[in-house]
């Protein structure tokens, strides 16, 4: 795993902090994780930051985005991008997709530059929340290797692009 999985001071780690703000304030049809265990899989393949990293790919700029949506009381602003893909704020959605493939579903493809290949021609909502989770998107993608963190089979292949996640579905 690549980070994410220092302490953020008081006892929890960075983590921990990161998910228990962004499942308090991005909820309902703004929900980015389907529960935290996903959450904290997937926050360990990310790169911690700086606290105060504001456009950049890191678990700190996720947080102060779901921060933002409690503390602008903007929710539908700040969550799409508070999530794995970042949304071209934090980071970018195929970077963090392949990324979390190379650490989730490590037999779907030889490469990151071939995961990065495959995912250039999918589709990008930008944002992301956990209703996108068919068609041939790569929110789709992202839904389904969370999903992975939790039973591999059958969700790895969908991360990859089978049904529920691959053209004509949705």
């Amino acid at each position: 795993m690549t980070g994410g999985g220092g302490s953020a001071g008081g006892g929890a780690t960075l983590c921990e902090t990161y998910c228990e703000t962004v499942n308090t304030h991005c909820t309902d049809e703004l929900e980015v994780y389907q529960n935290d265990a996903i959450c904290l899989a997937l926050c360990q393949t990310m790169e911690e930051g700086e606290p105060d990293d504001s456009d950049v790919d890191t678990v700190h700029c996720r947080l102060n985005q779901a921060i933002a949506a409690d503390t602008t009381g903007e929710p539908e602003e700040h969550c799409p991008f508070a999530g794995l893909g970042g949304g071209e704020v934090c980071g970018n959605n195929c970077d963090a997709l392949c990324r979390a493939m190379l650490e989730v579903c490590p037999d779907e493809w030889a490469s990151n530059t071939a995961c990065l290949e495959d995912c250039d021609g999918l589709e990008d909502l930008l944002g992301y929340n956990t209703t996108l989770n068919s068609g041939a998107t790569v929110q789709c993608r992202t839904w389904h290797v969370g999903a992975a963190t939790q039973a591999q089979t059958p969700h790895c292949g969908h991360a990859a692009g089978a049904s529920p996640c691959a053209p004509g579905d949705g």
